[in-house]
């Protein structure tokens, strides 16, 4: 490691790195600089968030945005046809609640944001998700210190809140 008034430099060796659960990034050199980091990949090209992915690495809560770059919200999950190897489009949380974004939407996915092709007004007009009911498990319930969400809390009930 070498030290300078400009900031500290640190360079870590080759090897394996397991950034995410669903995908294995091959490291070959590590640059920290500061708070930046540059990580080179095994051919020498650069690996910022810039850098295209597969839709099975996308993860929930990624930026969506418009083709005007305002920012449409987050992604809530991938839809996909797992028997074809088939992606069919993104379900986004917005702030009028779920929309459906259809795969010829989406322009680039990238590791910071998912870029579509949709203009403003056609934002607007997303159609809500259709197909089977999504759930998800509240947290929140069985808080407190009445009968009910002592005896959730003991058997560790889950309490399961349709999306909507």
């Amino acid at each position: 490691m070498t030290s300078n008034t400009a900031g500290t430099l640190s360079v870590e060796p080759r090897g394996q790195r397991q950034s995410d659960w669903r995908e294995r990034e091959k490291v070959s050199l590590v640059i920290r600089l500061d708070t930046t980091t540059l990580r080179l990949g095994p051919k020498g090209r650069s690996m910022d968030d810039s850098t295209p992915i597969s839709y099975l690495a996308l993860e929930a809560g990624t930026t969506v945005k418009s083709a005007s770059g305002q920012i449409i919200g987050k992604v809530e999950h991938v839809l996909q046809i797992p028997e074809e190897d088939l992606f069919d489009g993104i379900v986004v949380t917005t702030d009028h609640g779920l929309r459906f974004v259809d795969r010829d939407q989406i322009r680039e996915i990238t590791k910071s944001a998912v870029h579509c092709t949709l203009t403003d007004p056609e934002v607007a007009e997303l159609p809500v998700p259709r197909g089977t009911a999504t759930f998800h498990a509240d947290a929140s319930q069985d808080v407190g210190a009445s009968l009910t969400a002592r005896f959730g809390r003991l058997f560790g009930r889950e309490r399961w809140v349709k999306d909507s």
